[in-house]
């Protein structure tokens, strides 16, 4: 859940890009505890899966692109990215691309980047607004990993370890209360060896002297005829 919550937050400070920088799309990445990119979010995708083919193509932009450490804007023109690369990603990749780094407030550690892409190339101007951008998510997410850090440190914590054996004890409980469940359903009873019963000749049935589901004895009389 507490990842769903970021990557929401994330998408919402991507969508409202839109109204500082003029481009096509705008990915944002970050960097997960393997140190691997992974694409957050996407504008004008709901959702950017992990087996996507455009997901693959953008982790193989970064890690070929990029220079480690990443720590400055950079803009690329789609000519001049590699061959195999651009053939990728050609239904994708517009002519030029300007990537900015995402880190930590004071230059710490790098949390991932954000790739704005777009047909006309991009001013110093615009480098720097898209920069400006990138800070402000950056410090924005630092943020938020910071405070889930605390959260998780606070459970590690005697106070959290006796509250968390609390509610599992309270669980366990639970578990032993017996609980009553019923259902209810059509049925049908069928016989398990049926007999056919049957006259030793032919006439209309006058009477039947048993009720239905009534138990007989053998030589009872169920109907006269």
């Amino acid at each position: 859940d507490c990842m769903d919550d970021a990557d929401l937050f994330l998408a919402t400070e991507l969508t409202e890009t839109t109204e500082a920088l003029r481009f096509d799309q705008a990915v944002l990445w970050s960097i997960d505890a393997l140190s691997r990119p992974a694409v957050v979010a996407a504008s004008g995708l709901a959702d950017v899966t992990v087996d996507s083919p455009y997901q693959q193509w953008l982790v193989k932009l970064i890690r070929s692109t990029l220079p480690d450490p990443f720590t400055a804007p950079r803009t690329v023109a789609f000519t001049d990215l590699p061959q195999g690369l651009a053939g990728e990603g050609e239904e994708w990749c517009r002519a030029h691309l300007l990537f900015c780094p995402l880190t930590a407030p004071g230059g710490g550690d790098a949390l991932g980047g954000m790739i704005f892409f777009r047909s006309q190339p991009f001013s110093e101007a615009e480098t720097a607004v898209a920069e400006w951008i990138a800070q402000s998510v950056g410090f924005a997410l630092w943020a938020w990993r910071k405070e889930q850090s605390q959260v998780r440190r606070w459970f590690k914590g005697r106070s959290g370890l006796r509250l968390t054996g609390i509610a599992v004890a309270a669980v366990v409980l639970l578990g032993l209360i017996p609980v009553r469940l019923t259902a209810l359903a059509p049925a049908e009873i069928t016989p398990l060896k049926p007999i056919p019963v049957t006259a030793p000749l032919d006439a209309v049935v006058r009477e039947i002297v048993v009720k239905p589901n009534q138990e007989v004895k053998a030589g009872q009389v169920v109907a006269i005829l």
